[in-house]
Order: C-alpha cells, then structure tokens, then sequence
C-alpha cells in the first residue's frame, strides 16, 4: 500500500493526488496504525506488519526518541540506534517476546494459517487501539 510522506494519506497513487507529494509503502496491516502516528506528530521511520511466511514479527523505529507513557498490549517500547549516518537513539516498538515466541511457534511448528493470522491480528488491532488513544504532539 502507498501512503503519502507529507500528509500521510492511504492509498495514494505514485504521487498523491491530494497534495502532490512524494509516497512511501507501507505494509496493509499496519498502515492505518502508521497514518494515525504521523498524523499525530510522532514520526515513524520503518515498519513492518509481520510475515507469517518469513516468520517476521511486526515492529515499527520512530524517527526520534518519544516518551511514551504507556505501550500498547502485547507491545515493549525500547530505546535503539539507528545504523544510519546520525547514528541517534531513537524510540521503537517490537512485539514483547512471549507473543514473539507465540506467534513464531504458531508459525514454525503449529502449521497453522488462521492460527498465526489470528495472532497478528490481535497484535495489529492492539496497535491500532493505541495509536487512536494518543494524544497529538
């Protein structure tokens, strides 16, 4: 899915048709997730949805550090460096390990499909949920 980098539409065609400005892509799962955090000021810099064939769990970097207050379920909050040429600390959510360990042995030894998409898209709503309860920057 393509979304805008200045306002941070969904579904935007190679420029957006809205304001003219450069896309970006952005997973499906966790665009609306993506669009709310930007659009309240606390600017993502990656992001993945997870992948039930890599067995690849859902993250999101920020752009900087952000005090976040609370977490979304199912979410940890933690301080990282970036390998880029600034090489600053920023702020990223990564799944926290028990539901990585549930939804890599949903994947890798359990076989199932729904089961492993269920579990992501609990992970995802919670993210969502969370996202919509913050307050703008």
């Amino acid at each position: 899915m393509l979304m805008c980098k200045k306002c941070f539409n969904i579904g935007v065609d190679e420029k957006c048709f809205y304001c003219n400005n450069d896309v970006f892509f952005v997973d499906d799962l966790i665009a609306p997730s993506i669009q709310l955090l930007n659009l309240k000021h606390y600017k993502t810099s990656f992001c993945c949805s997870g992948h039930i064939s890599f067995c690849y769990a859902p993250y999101i970097t920020f752009s900087k550090r952000y005090p976040f207050i609370d977490t979304p379920k199912y979410w940890m909050h933690i301080d990282t460096v970036l390998c880029d040429y600034q090489n600053a600390k920023v702020s990223a959510l990564y799944l926290q390990s028990k539901c990585k360990n549930q939804f890599k042995k949903a994947v890798e030894e359990d076989h199932s499909f729904i089961e492993s998409l269920a579990l992501l898209n609990k992970y995802i709503i919670s993210l969502y949920r969370w996202s919509y309860s913050l307050e703008s920057i």
